[in-house]
This record gives C-alpha cells, structure tokens and sequence, in this order.
C-alpha cells in the first residue's frame, strides 16, 4: 500500500523526482558515493529531470538513464529532450539545450563538448537548461547536503530543493 501511495504521489508531481520508494539516494548522498546527477531544466524552470543517473559512460548516456527522449539535429546536437520543444527546428532561432558540469558547491562550466564526448566524472552534475532568443539560462544550484551538513553554493548563487 505505501508503494501505491508514493506512486500515486510521484504521478500528481507531489514528491520531487528524486525521492523513490526503493530508497533511492537525495543529491547528497547520490553524488558522495560517486555517482552522477542529472538536472535538465526548461526555459521557466520546468524540472524534466533531476535525479541520480549512476555512473553513465557519457552525457547521453546519462540523459537516457534519466529517461529523457532525445532527438538529434545536425552534428548530432541535441535539439530536444523529452519533447521539449516539440520538433527540432528547421533553422536556427537562437533557442537551444545548453549543457554545463558541475559539482558540489561549484559553479557550472558550460560544455565545449558535445553530450556523445563528455564522460562525466564520479561526484558530478550535469545540467542541461533550455535557452532562447528572449532568455539566457542558467541551471540552478541545487541545495546539497553531504554528512549532514549542507554544502555552501558559489558566491552570490541561491540554491533550490
């Protein structure tokens, strides 16, 4: 019955994405034991992911154990994950999947390789956020706690749950 409940729950958008009935491990703890964290953000801050992706042998790989659907344009860029947006487009409009590596308490380093390039190292962030025209984007910090005590984000940064 609690498994149905926490389903249940997981279905309506009341438990954050990393909270699982198998006990699944909080950012925290998830990147202390050398695994890696995957937060994909919208333009409005949409989570589509944000959870533990194990030890993924490089960043597609770890969006797909993220399970997000990835479509490809030219060059192999990502154009969208998960359908957003809906289709890849035809041209160029200045909107795209920027993709960053980070780490507890550090700021996050654009990509200057693509997703198929980049293995990302045990303890990491990758954090993919969709910009446009209109708006830069950032990835959030995340608010991490390792031992009990929470990590302090980079200077100036809020973190987010």
């Amino acid at each position: 019955m609690r498994i149905l409940t926490l389903l249940l729950a997981l279905a309506l958008g009341l438990v954050p994405a990393s909270a699982r009935a198998d006990g699944g491990a909080e950012i925290g703890e998830c990147l202390s034991s050398g695994n890696v964290w995957l937060l994909v953000t919208t333009e409005t801050g949409e989570a589509l992911a944000n959870q533990c992706v194990g030890t993924p042998g490089n960043g597609e790989e770890a969006l797909a154990t993220g399970g997000m659907e990835i479509q490809f344009g030219k060059g192999r860029l990502v154009c969208t994950l998960s359908g957003h947006p809906a289709q890849c487009p035809r041209t160029f409009t200045g909107a795209y999947w920027a993709y960053y590596h980070g780490g507890p308490g550090a700021e996050y380093v654009y990509s200057d390789v693509g997703a198929s390039q980049f293995q990302p190292k045990p303890g990491s962030i990758e954090a993919w956020c969709y910009t446009t025209a209109e708006k830069d984007c950032a990835p959030p910090h995340l608010r991490i706690s390792q031992g009990g005590v929470e990590v302090a984000a980079p200077s100036g940064a809020e973190t987010v749950d």
